[in-house]
């Protein structure tokens, strides 16, 4: 599989993990005179959280950079509702987060235990 934003490739996400949230965007959601629920239902949006772990300084740097240039772009992931890699516009939200586990002189001697970010469909 290829993980990739804005026409950057990105580390495997493995063994952090890609969460897949299916959001429901709705105009109103009221009830009838029987008790029943009526939802008027907009759209539905995809959100992909991606956590890596134990990434060393220049692979964290590949992702932040990546998310750094471009606020939105196309997003190509494996999806877990269809299995198969999907490609959506999405812009990524709530930043991203970057844990450092162990700070060295060199880039490449830090490693990072976890880099998250979230991905929200367009």
């Amino acid at each position: 599989m290829t993980l990739s934003y804005a026409g950057r490739a990105l580390p495997s996400p493995a063994p952090g993990g890609l969460a897949l949230e299916l959001q429901p965007v709705d105009a109103s959601a009221d009830r009838n005179a029987d008790g029943d629920m009526l939802i008027d239902e907009l759209t539905l949006k995809r959100k992909v959280s991606i956590k890596w772990k134990n990434l060393t300084g220049p692979q964290a740097q590949a992702v932040l950079s990546a998310l750094a240039a471009n606020r939105t772009g196309e997003l190509r992931y494996r999806d877990a509702a269809t299995g198969r890699e999907e490609s959506m516009q999405a812009y990524y939200g709530a930043g991203a987060k970057a844990d450092c586990l162990r700070f060295g002189e060199s880039p490449e001697a830090q490693i990072y235990s976890s880099v998250t970010a979230s991905f929200i469909e367009i």
